[in-house]
C-alpha cells in the first residue's frame, strides 16, 4: 500500500501545484474527504427539513458528487441494512406562532469544518431550540397579556366618558325642561 502512495505522490507532485510526501497526500485525501462528507450529510439534512424538497443553500458540485460516488457516502446515507434509531411515527411540535430568526441558522452552513467551535448533539440541538421556542412563546404570551391590559384600561377609560357624557345630557336635558 505504501508503494501505491508513493507512486501517486509522485505522479501528483509532477503535475502543477503543491508537492507533498505521500503521508501528506494521504493525510490531504482524508481531510477533503471528510469535507465532502459533511457537506453532504449537512444537504442531507437541509433536504429533510424542507421536506424533501430542492435544498436552497446547499448544494453538492459535480465533483463532490463524483466523489461521494467513488469513496462510499455510509457516512452520509448510513448503513441500509441497520435499523435507524428513534421514530417513525410523524411527530408535531406546537410552538408560538412566531416566526423563526432563520439567519442565524443559515449561517452555521457556511462556518468551515476546521471551525474551533463545539459541535452540538442532536440533543443538545433539539433542546436548544426548544429553549428558543419557549422563550418566544413566553415573550408573546407577555406581549399579548400586556396588550390585553392595555385594551381593558382604555375600554374603562372609554366606558367611563361615555358614561360621563350621558349624565352630561341627561343634565343639560332636565335643565332645558325646567326653564320651560
Amino acid at each position: 500500500m505504501e508503494e501505491l502512495w508513493a507512486e501517486l505522490s509522485a505522479q501528483l507532485n509532477a503535475l502543477k501545484g503543491p508537492t507533498r510526501n505521500p503521508i501528506k497526500w494521504r493525510e490531504n485525501l482524508t481531510h477533503w474527504k471528510n469535507q465532502v462528507r459533511s457537506h453532504a450529510r449537512k444537504a442531507k439534512a437541509h433536504n429533510l427539513v424542507t421536506g424533501g424538497g430542492p435544498s436552497s443553500t446547499i448544494e453538492l458540485s459535480e465533483m463532490e458528487q463524483r466523489a461521494l460516488d467513488t469513496l462510499g457516502s455510509v457516512a452520509v446515507d448510513g448503513l441500509t441494512d441497520v435499523p435507524a434509531i428513534g421514530t417513525e411515527e410523524e411527530v408535531v411540535f406546537t410552538a408560538a406562532p412566531s416566526p423563526l430568526n432563520t439567519t442565524s441558522d443559515a449561517s452555521n452552513y457556511d462556518t468551515p469544518s476546521s471551525s474551533r467551535r463545539k459541535k452540538m448533539t442532536t440533543d443538545e440541538m433539539f433542546r436548544n431550540y426548544m429553549d428558543r421556542m419557549k422563550g418566544k412563546a413566553e415573550e408573546e404570551r407577555d406581549f399579548r397579556i400586556k396588550t390585553l391590559d392595555s385594551i381593558i384600561k382604555y375600554t374603562e377609560s372609554i366606558n367611563n366618558l361615555a358614561a360621563v357624557m350621558v349624565s352630561l345630557a341627561q343634565t343639560i336635558v332636565k335643565k332645558t325642561e325646567e326653564k320651560k
